[in-house]
């Protein structure tokens, strides 16, 4: 009997082939979907990459970047630079950013940023777009503003942080390239009005953090990717070195008081403890004008001939001086070496030794630290009277006291307690009972702790660049 091998019949396979396009088509789907979810993953890390270099750049530089020409071709000089000019208005913006009203829109500077060329360009192949408040571009004016006039709200029209505003904006198109470049300064999608992401890529000063949706055709359609920043110079401590107590900033012109002769009525802390120093019957100086002394930094100048002294006396008992365990850092430029308290912390308005003080100061042959009536180290070496010095002085409970004089450890001692009830004044150039600071005090940081080595390191790295120490 003759046997015969079956084959499929034509609806069997076209039923396989129907099943085989399916799954397919789900791979294909699924692979879509992992690819897009890895891209806005890796457009997010590039947005922080992003803030954190601008952090980087404001504390070198005291402002933030203008944006870069978005028309500009990769190769070209004008690539990923800063623009020359970003004032908000058309006369003075330079050509490829566009000007508006509280917002100038281009690209990030990664270039300039230190990112590199390629730094600001998404996942999709194409740049992200940089919105600023332009007042802070410019070094030393508009510092006050605490915060710029860039509007941020969700799908319904709510503002999302509780002031409405951002100092700049970074926003990656996403899968639709929506008003965004590419790296050859193209315009890859224009910017499609009547659709809930058209408010990133209109060129004005209002933007949407939306939620995602990206329907065909639906004016809900938004799949931007986007971050701001909101209070970006209110750094809490220099240099990121958290936890300070006290910081007062003479470079920072928003935080001084004085009138038009430049007399120093008051200077504001800029740490979260919020202490506010009040000049005495004398008042120092604040000298407004950049000066080669102090890096092209502003500066508050002590006389001694007028005993100018400030003082901070809503200081909240031990938790703004502790008994032990803290850390003190004063830059300053004197015009002569003398026997003369630069800063100093005393539990009673008078300065001595039997009320258990503690000092950073100056004497006839160099620096000199006082630890709370109980001991005393100094460095031989007289500060430089044409270069800013840093000095350092910790206290700590279980090593006792180190003195560093720009970087470098330059005396010890083995004291580790005392009998320091709780301060009620620190005096800024002396007091009543010691000799006044004949010079310039440029920056004054203290902390409730003993700073790693690291730490120190680093806020005196900072503080070195900011004021052109010389190590």
């Amino acid at each position: 009997m003759r046997q015969y091998q079956q084959g499929f019949s034509l609806i069997e396979l076209a039923i396989v082939l129907v099943i085989s396009a399916v799954m397919f088509g789900i791979t294909i789907t699924s692979l879509n979907s992992q690819y897009e979810i890895s891209a806005y993953k890796v457009t997010q890390t590039k947005l922080d990459l992003v803030k954190k270099a601008m952090a980087n750049y404001l504390f070198k530089f005291g402002r933030l970047p203008c944006p870069a020409d978005p028309t500009a071709a990769q190769g070209s000089t004008a690539y990923a630079n800063e623009v020359a000019s970003c004032f908000s208005n058309v006369a003075a913006c330079s050509t490829g950013i566009n000007c508006g009203t509280n917002v100038v829109t281009g690209a990030v500077p990664t270039a300039t940023l230190g990112l590199g060329m390629l730094g600001g360009i998404d996942a999709w192949e194409n740049k992200i777009i940089y919105a600023i408040d332009p007042r802070f571009t410019q070094a030393n004016s508009n510092k006050c503003q605490v915060q710029g006039k860039l509007l941020i709200s969700d799908d319904n029209g709510n503002l999302l942080n509780a002031s409405g505003t951002a100092t700049y904006v970074l926003v990656s198109a996403g899968k639709n390239k929506g008003g965004a470049y590419n790296d050859q300064g193209l315009l890859s999608v224009a910017c499609k009005a009547g659709t809930k992401e058209a408010e990133n890529c209109n060129l004005d000063a209002t933007f949407i953090d939306g939620s995602f949706n990206d329907t065909s055709g639906a004016t809900s359609y938004f799949d931007d990717v986007i971050s701001w920043d909101i209070n970006h110079n209110m750094q809490q401590c220099p240099a990121g070195v958290v936890g300070c107590n006290i910081w007062f900033d003479a470079a920072d012109p928003c935080s001084v008081t004085y009138n038009s002769s430049n007399v120093v009525s008051a200077w504001q802390d800029k740490s979260s403890s919020n202490f506010s120093a009040a000049s005495g019957a004398a008042s120092p100086t604040y000298v407004s004008t950049t000066s080669n002394l102090t890096n092209g930094n502003q500066y508050l100048l002590f006389s001694s001939g007028s005993n100018t002294l400030m003082s901070v006396s809503n200081l909240s008992a031990t938790t703004a001086f502790p008994i032990t365990d803290f850390t003190e850092v004063v830059v300053f430029l004197p015009t002569s070496v003398r026997a003369a308290a630069i800063i100093n912390a005393a539990d009673s308005a008078a300065y001595n030794t039997t009320n258990a003080d503690r000092l950073i100061g100056t004497n006839a042959t160099g620096m000199t630290i006082y630890k709370m009536a109980l001991g005393t180290i100094s460095d031989v070496t007289a500060a430089s009277l044409t270069a800013p010095t840093i000095a350092t002085a910790t206290i700590s409970s279980s090593v006792g006291q180190k003195l560093f004089v720009n970087g470098a450890q330059v005396a010890t001692s083995a004291v580790t307690t005392s009998t320091f009830v709780s301060p009620s004044n620190f005096n800024i150039g002396g007091n009543a009972s010691v000799a006044a600071f004949d010079g310039r005090i440029l920056e004054i940081v203290t902390y409730t702790r003993v700073l790693s080595d690291l730490e120190r390191q680093q806020l005196e790295s900072y503080l070195a660049t900011k004021w052109g120490v010389v190590y």
